[in-house]
Order: C-alpha cells, then sequence, then structure tokens
C-alpha cells in the first residue's frame, strides 16, 4: 500500500475493512486482524459479516482472529439482547 495513502485509510473505518480484506486474501494474516482492530476502533465491528465474509477464508485458522471473531460475537449477542428488551433505545455504559 502506499505510505501517502495509509494515513486516510487508517483514519477511515470502510477503508480499513478494505485494506483487512485485501491484506486477509494476501495472507498478511497480523496485518489483517490489526487492521480489523482499526475498523473496530473507529466504529465498525459486525460479527455477521466477519464471520461470513468469503474474503476472511485465510483468517478463520488463526487463534488470534478466532478471538477477536469471539468478543465481536459477544458484542454482537449484547446488541441483540438490548434490542430485544429495550428497543430503538441507546444502549448505556455499564
Amino acid at each position: 500500500m502506499a505510505r501517502r495513502q495509509q494515513r486516510a485509510y487508517w483514519s477511515d473505518s470502510g477503508y480499513c475493512i478494505d485494506v483487512a480484506e485485501v491484506l486477509a486474501v494476501a495472507h498478511q494474516n497480523d496485518e489483517a486482524l490489526r487492521w480489523l482492530r482499526r475498523a473496530d476502533e473507529l466504529g465498525i465491528r459486525n460479527y455477521p459479516f466477519l464471520a461470513r465474509n468469503p474474503l476472511y477464508k485465510n483468517l478463520h485458522k488463526d487463534p488470534a482472529f478466532q478471538a477477536y471473531l469471539e468478543s465481536a460475537r459477544q458484542v454482537w449477542l449484547e446488541a441483540m439482547r438490548h434490542e430485544t428488551q429495550e428497543p430503538l433505545l441507546p444502549r448505556t455504559s455499564s
């Protein structure tokens, strides 16, 4: 990736997802996961997307990705529980 674009990509969650996909396909698992974590920091953590995206196929055997995926699953399940109990109300921090 061109260094001059990295800062712009690093600042946008959608770009982070795109870069992670390219890195995953290239079997650069550690870097792909770093970009996924950055997307998470910027507000994107979508368990169904992560679990089903065929571009992350190479990552599925990676223990670090599995831990990340499980963490995303837990956050997703909590959000779904909240939505079921309190639809349309923002979630408050505990």
